[in-house]
């Protein structure tokens, strides 16, 4: 049994909610990358029909969670291990993602 497709709406609000975290968060570039990857760790790639969305999350997600943790979580240790221009390059992908996911709604 196949799962349903997340509706773009939702998907974009999330994409919205990540964006928002980047722009607003308190700490540096590394804190509001992991609470961007947070309001989008709920996404779930099979559940988006669009590929364009798809694949950029894929890429972010992929990124942001390189590092298995079981203690800290895989998205704090990866990030924990990017620089600071790592971080950069990701809250751009980020903010594309979001511009992408907005357009598709």
């Amino acid at each position: 049994m196949s799962k349903p497709a997340a509706h773009p709406i939702y998907i974009a609000e999330k994409a919205l909610q990540a964006l928002d975290s980047l722009a607003t968060a308190r700490g540096d570039v590394k804190v509001r990358v992991k609470y961007a990857l947070l309001a989008l760790s709920v996404l779930m790639l099979e559940e988006i029909q669009d590929s364009e969305v798809r694949l950029l999350l894929d890429d972010v997600m992929s990124k942001g969670t390189s590092v298995q943790n079981e203690v800290h979580g895989s998205i704090a240790a990866s990030v924990d291990e990017m620089s600071a221009d790592e971080a950069y390059d990701l809250a751009e992908k980020i903010y594309q993602l979001y511009h992408v996911a907005s357009a598709k709604k």
